[in-house]
C-alpha cells in the first residue's frame, strides 16, 4: 500500500531527525532534510490515489474475545483525500518557515519544530486510515500521546497544565465512545467496520468526532499554549483533526440522518458561537481554534444529514483554507489574490471546491439550516477580514527564498481544487450528482444576504460590536465548566479528608463505621438478598 510506505517515511523521517540531533547537534540542515522527506511522502500520497480501494490488516492480535476485530487500514475516497490533505499541509508548513526567521537562531535551533511538524503528520495520516473502530481507538489514543509529548514541553503556567490535562480527558472521553461504539456493534452483530457501521452507530460516531473537534460541547480541543511559532502552532491545530473530520464523512455514509437529528442543535449552537468568536479575533493566530471549530461544525452538521461528500468538502477546507491563512504571515501586495482565492473556496458557489457542501441546505430544509447559513457567512467574513489585513512589513531575503514561499502556499488552494474534481460525479468514491441550484441558491441568498448584514453593521459600529461579545459570551459554556471545576475541586478536598481521617489512628473504626452504614443501608433499600 503506496499510502502506508507515504507514512511510513515521515515517521522514519522524524526518527532519523532525532538521531541526527544527538549524534550532531550543530547540524545546520534541518529544514532542507525535512523539505525533501515531505515532498516524497506527498508524491507518494499523490500516487497513492490509483490504488483505491485498498485494505491493509495490521495483524491478528488475540484474544478475540477481547478484539473480535484486528485493527486494519483502508484506502478509500475519503481516507485518500484527508491523507493528502495533512501531508499538504506539512509541506506548506515546512516550505513557508523560509520566511520566518528567528532572532538569535543558531544552527539546528528550529529542528524541534521540525520534527514535531513531521511526526506528527506520520501519526495523523496513519489515524485517517482507520479501517475499523479498534484500529481508529487505538490510533487516536497514540495520536493524542504524541500531542502530549509535543505539548508538554511548551507549558509555562499552571494555566497551561490545567488547560492541557482538560483537552487530554475530553480527547479520551472521545476515544472511550469510540470503544462503547465498538461494544455495541460486537454485542448486536454489526459491523465494525468504518466503510459499513450500522445507522444506530453513527450518532455515537458524530459525538464522538464532535468531541474530539471541540464542538460537543464547545471547547478548544487542543490547550491554548502561548509561546508557539506559526507554523508548529498550525500543525498542532489543524494536522490531528483529519484524524476526527475522516469519521463525520463515515458517519455519514452509514446512514446519520436517521437518528441524529438532536446534534444539529448542539452543532448549530457551536457553530455560531465559533462564527461570532472568530469575527472579533484580531489575530489569526487566535482565531484559528474558532475557524476550525466553525468549519468543523459545517462538516458535521453535513455528515448530520447524511451528506459524506459535503462534509469533505467542508473538512477539507477546514484544513487547507485555514492553513492557507495562518501559514501566509508575510504578505506583498502579489499574496493577496492567492488569499482572496482561499476565501472563494468557502463560498459553495458553483464549481468552486466547497460546492458539494451547499448539500447541507438540500430539500427538506430544516429551520436549524438557517443557523447555519448565518455561520457560513460570519466564517466568511472573517476570512476576508484576515485575508485583507495587512501584515509586518515583509523582511528583505533571498530570491530563492520568494520562490520557495509563495509555492508552498499555492500548494493549499491547488490540492484543496484537486480533491473536489476527484469528489465529482462519476468519479472513483464521487458525489451521485451535482447539488441542485435550489441548494446552490439557498447557500448564494442566505451568504450574500449575511455578508450584507454584516457588512454594514460592522462598518456603523466601526469595530467588535458589543452585541457579538455578548452572543459569544451567552453561546459559551465557560460557565459550566467553571462549576464542573469547582465540583471536582470540592471532591478532591474530600477525598483528601477521607484519607487523612482513614489514615489515622481511628482509622479501622471510621471504616468500620462507614461499612456499617453501607450495610444497614443496602438492608433498607432490600438490595442484600
Amino acid at each position: 500500500m503506496v499510502a502506508v510506505f507515504s507514512v511510513l517515511l515521515l515517521v522514519a523521517a522524524a526518527a532519523v531527525s532525532l538521531l541526527i540531533r544527538f549524534l550532531r547537534p550543530r547540524f545546520a540542515h534541518h529544514w532542507l532534510l525535512s523539505a525533501a522527506i515531505c515532498l516524497a511522502a506527498w508524491i507518494l500520497a499523490l500516487l497513492a490515489r490509483s490504488q483505491i480501494p485498498d485494505n491493509l490488516t495490521l495483524s491478528n492480535w488475540q484474544p478475540r474475545v477481547l478484539l473480535p476485530t484486528a485493527p486494519a487500514l483502508v484506502l478509500d475516497h475519503f481516507s485518500a483525500s484527508y491523507l493528502l490533505a495533512v501531508i499538504t499541509l506539512s509541506v506548506a508548513t515546512i516550505l513557508t518557515e523560509v520566511k520566518r526567521p528567528r532572532a538569535g537562531e543558531r544552527p539546528g535551533g528550529r529542528w524541534f519544530d521540525l520534527f514535531c511538524i513531521i511526526a506528527l503528520t506520520g501519526v495523523a495520516g496513519v489515524a485517517v486510515l482507520a479501517s475499523n473502530l479498534a484500529a481508529a481507538a487505538l490510533l487516536w489514543t497514540f495520536l493524542d500521546l504524541v500531542l502530549l509529548a509535543f505539548e508538554i514541553p511548551r507549558v509555562r503556567n499552571k494555566e497551561e497544565s490545567e488547560s492541557l490535562v482538560i483537552a487530554l480527558s475530553l480527547r479520551l472521553l472521545a476515544t472511550m465512545l469510540l470503544i462503547w461504539a465498538g461494544l455495541i456493534s460486537a454485542a448486536h452483530g454489526y459491523s465494525t467496520a468504518l466503510t459499513g457501521l450500522h445507522p444506530s452507530i453513527a450518532p455515537i460516531l458524530l459525538a464522538a468526532a464532535g468531541l474530539r473537534l471541540g464542538l460537543l460541547p464547545p471547547h478548544r480541543p487542543l490547550p491554548e499554549i502561548q509561546e508557539l511559532p506559526t507554523g508548529l502552532r498550525a500543525s498542532l491545530r489543524l494536522t490531528p483533526a483529519a484524524s476526527a473530520l475522516v469519521i463525520l464523512a463515515r458517519a455519514a455514509q452509514s446512514g446519520a440522518a436517521q437518528s441524529s437529528g438532536w446534534l444539529l442543535f448542539l452543532t448549530a449552537l457551536a457553530a455560531l458561537y465559533a462564527a461570532i468568536s472568530w469575527l472579533q479575533r484580531v489575530a489569526i493566530r487566535d482565531g484559528l481554534p474558532f475557524w476550525l471549530t466553525g468549519a468543523s461544525a459545517l462538516a458535521l452538521a453535513s455528515a448530520a444529514r447524511g451528506q459524506a461528500n459535503a462534509s469533505l468538502s467542508w473538512g477539507v477546507a477546514a484544513l487547507l483554507s485555514g492553513g492557507l491563512l495562518i501559514l501566509a504571515s508575510s504578505r506583498p501586495r502579489w499574496i493577496i489574490p492567492l488569499l482572496l482565492i482561499g476565501a472563494l473556496w468557502t463560498t459553495t458557489l458553483p464549481f468552486t471546491p466547497t460546492w458539494p457542501g451547499a448539500a447541507l441546505y438540500s430539500l427538506p430544509f430544516p429551520p436549524i439550516g438557517l443557523l447555519f447559513l448565518i455561520t457560513q457567512g460570519m466564517l466568511m467574513i472573517g476570512y476576508l477580514r484576515h485575508a485583507l489585513r495587512r501584515s509586518t512589513a515583509a523582511a528583505s531575503a533571498e530570491r530563492w527564498v520568494w520562490l520557495i514561499y509563495p509555492l508552498g502556499l499555492a500548494l493549499l488552494p491547488i490540492i484543496q481544487a484537486m480533491i473536489a474534481w476527484w469528489s465529482r460525479p462519476g468519479a472513483s468514491g464521487g458525489m451521485p450528482a451535482w447539488p441542485g441550484w435550489v441548494e446552490s441558491s439557498i447557500s448564494i441568498f442566505g451568504n450574500g444576504l449575511t455578508l450584507l448584514i454584516i457588512s454594514f453593521y460592522f462598518h456603523r459600529a466601526r469595530g467588535s460590536p458589543r452585541l457579538m461579545e455578548r452572543s459569544a459570551t451567552a453561546l459559551e459554556f465557560n460557565g459550566l465548566y467553571r462549576l464542573l471545576w469547582s465540583a471536582y475541586h470540592r471532591l478532591r478536598q474530600w477525598v483528601r479528608f477521607v484519607g487523612w481521617a482513614l489514615e489515622g489512628r481511628a482509622g479501622i473504626l471510621w471504616a468500620l463505621l462507614i461499612l456499617a452504614l453501607l450495610y444497614s443501608l443496602l438492608i433498607q433499600l432490600g438490595l442484600t438478598g
